[in-house]
């Protein structure tokens, strides 16, 4: 929910880990000093739950304005380094706001679990017990949430139905607790709590346009991006497309990851150029490949150029996220090949473990996930993953980057760069428009010259002439340079490696 609002970033991601573990902190310092003076833990327990429940509730409705709030502070602070800390600070108050009530009272939880089964005589073999089952129960409840609730009911149902399981879970401990009017509070629990749970459900709107509109980024919390043509909360992320005037962008917890126009007559959009030479690039460059692996499907239309030329037998696309490939559809009629073509294999995975569990060898490794500063997909630019990869390069295989240049300085690039040149023999930078780069590299030898273009793959190079590519130079004048000229440039700014251990 709150990576809607704060973004996706390690940052972010901090900053709601803090607030969460914080408000659990709280909750049993609080109840610490109190539990021996409680009569009956159970009954306390029982109202806890019930609470807790019902503040979960209520923060689907704070949720709503919390995209308005951070669009206030993005428009009150400047965006530089100077209001970065009031920016965290700001966006920390945030999530205790939405956080902390719910967090507060689950942190009594356990406490008053292990209290209650002492005063039963369970020995402290019950504080074990308690955990274990605590921890167990977390496992099962994450599996459930990621792999059904949100994939099938989407981000608000999920919430309620989690916050009506702890309504009855407090009603059955109030059932069973020692009050004289336990049968009373049980059945005025379960009253309240379906009721505030069917109101929530009917009542609370999310609308796509707030969730979907990067307020983190854009400083807006309902930004004009056209209407909303998809939209999915889905296992690692909640996806949206949006578009106006032909042009169609597919976001990923409401940053952009992909822009074109349906219309191919129309003039690309600048990630078209991006996408495009991606999957052009390596048969330019090794025209004989036969086997490609695509990391993250974005549009789609990396694979979609790629398979336009003959010469590909197959290509495995691994993509975690599966409301990406559903929400890409929307691009159609512009990415139909990498849909229905038959050499075109999609495997929902994480690409560290796809790699280690397939173990194919492939000729050519695209790789165009999200960006670096994004929580679990940084660990795609690391040399752990580079070093492991290398390992699925066919000999003289390509291994192909996509890395962004915006918000994001020379050493922070740098450091990307070096952890792939310190597992790889060479690598070739190429400039695809004026945010993004493409470094192509190789585990031995020097990366090849593009040869000439394939003038008798006639689809292939409508692709290359939508961008305005005829000739073999346009691609030759795109190149910075290569690992002998460059990489002394990040050694002499300092730019340590990107390492899963130091990001």
């Amino acid at each position: 929910m709150l990576s809607l609002v704060l973004g996706a970033s390690f940052h972010a991601f901090e900053l709601m880990l803090s607030a969460f573990i914080t408000g659990l902190a709280l909750g049993g310092l609080w109840i610490r000093r109190r539990i021996d003076r409680l009569a009956d833990p159970v009954r306390f327990a029982g109202l806890v739950q019930v609470f807790m429940g019902l503040a979960a509730l209520a923060t689907i409705f704070v949720y709503h304005w919390t995209f308005d709030w951070m669009a206030w502070a993005l428009g009150v602070l400047q965006r530089n380094d100077s209001a970065y800390p009031l920016f965290n600070l700001f966006s920390h108050a945030l999530a205790f706001g939405v956080m902390l009530p719910a967090t507060f009272l689950a942190g009594m939880t356990l406490p008053l679990f292990t209290q209650a089964l002492l005063r039963g005589g369970r020995g402290e073999r019950a504080i074990g017990q308690v955990y274990a089952a605590n921890t167990l129960g977390a496992i099962a409840g994450v599996l459930l949430a990621v792999h059904v609730l949100m994939p099938t009911v989407g981000l608000k149902l999920a919430m309620v139905i989690g916050a009506a399981t702890d309504i009855l879970l407090g009603t059955w401990l109030l059932r069973y607790s020692q009050a004289a009017s336990r049968r009373v509070h049980a059945f005025a629990a379960v009253i309240v709590g379906m009721l505030a749970a069917t109101a929530t459900a009917r009542v609370a709107i999310l609308e796509p346009e707030r969730l979907s509109s990067g307020v983190f980024r854009y400083g807006q919390a309902a930004p004009e991006f056209g209407e909303v043509v998809f939209y999915r909360d889905g296992k690692t992320a909640s996806v949206a497309v949006r578009g106006r005037e032909g042009a169609l962008s597919i976001l990923t917890n409401g940053k952009s990851d992909a822009a074109l126009r349906l219309d191919a007559n129309q003039p690309p959009t600048q990630d078209e150029f991006t996408m495009t030479l991606l999957g052009a690039l390596p048969l330019l460059i090794k025209p004989d490949a036969k086997t490609f692996a695509n990391i993250g499907w974005g549009s789609g239309l990396s694979v979609e150029v790629a398979l336009s030329h003959s010469g590909p037998v197959v290509i495995d696309t691994v993509e975690i996220e599966p409301a990406m490939v559903a929400g890409a559809r929307s691009f159609s009629p512009r990415v139909d090949l990498a849909y229905r073509d038959a050499r075109s294999h999609v495997y929902f995975e994480d690409a560290k473990s796809y790699f280690a569990r397939h173990g194919k060898l492939y000729d050519v490794i695209m790789s165009e996930p999200s960006n670096p500063w994004v929580s679990g997909v940084a660990a795609l630019f690391t040399t752990e993953f580079y070093r492991d990869t290398k390992r699925y390069l066919a000999p003289g295989g390509l291994f192909v980057q996509w890395v962004h240049t915006y918000d994001f300085n020379d050493r922070l690039f740098g450091s990307v760069v070096s952890a792939l040149g310190e597992n790889f023999a060479d690598y070739e930078i190429y400039e695809t428009n004026p945010g993004d780069l493409m470094v192509v590299a190789v585990a031995e030898g020097r990366v090849p010259r593009p040869k000439p273009l394939p003038e008798s793959e006639a689809a292939f190079m409508e692709q290359l002439r939508r961008i305005g590519i005829t000739r073999s130079e346009e691609i030759a004048v795109r190149s910075l340079g290569a690992k002998k000229q460059i990489g002394p440039l990040f050694t002499a700014l300092g730019a340590p490696v990107n390492s899963d251990f130091h990001p």
